[in-house]
């Protein structure tokens, strides 16, 4: 099982209370085990403060991160790493999975450290050229040389010192 839900607080007495519910919601399910295992996956984790809740958030980089503070537009400028967020009590994750419109392809295993979710841009392809004229090359020559040189590259750095013959 993948799954590894997290809470992260600054209450002990909510910590309490979700251990609880998960308990008494487990007992009703007919996936119990499976999700039992998820469950066993996860942690609640105590914080001092909501900016320590936001850095650890912004580390682990859930696939799906869930807001439930009193002003979630401060903290939402914070949050950088997630797949996608949902904001407020009626803001369910499973809104997000299956109807409310939001992309369902999110990334997984902290990968939103540095993606998100699926979109167009992931279909179209990206061309990139360069011409350069003989005075850019004049003017690149020394730095491509001189990092191509601290790279151990040879024959790179002749390419670019050729340029200049």
């Amino acid at each position: 099982m993948n799954a590894k839900p997290n809470l992260i607080t600054t209450s002990g007495k909510l910590a309490e209370e979700v251990n609880k519910q998960l308990e008494m919601q487990l007992n009703e399910l007919k996936t119990k085990e499976p999700a039992r295992l998820a469950l066993e996956n996860g942690r609640i984790i105590l914080v001092d403060t909501l900016v320590a809740a936001i850095e650890l958030s912004n580390k682990i980089a859930p696939e799906h991160l869930e807001l439930q503070v009193k002003n979630p537009k401060q903290l939402m400028e914070k949050l950088r790493n997630y797949g996608s967020l949902f904001i407020g009590k009626y803001s369910a994750e499973v809104f997000g999975d299956y109807c409310s419109g939001t992309n369902h392809i999110l990334p997984t295993n902290r990968t939103a450290r540095y993606s998100g979710g699926l979109s167009v841009k992931d279909f179209i392809k990206i061309l990139t050229y360069q011409k350069i004229d003989q005075k850019g090359a004049n003017n690149l020559v020394k730095i491509a040389s001189k990092l191509a040189e601290i790279e151990g590259l040879e024959a790179h750095k002749k390419s670019a010192d050729i340029r200049l013959a």
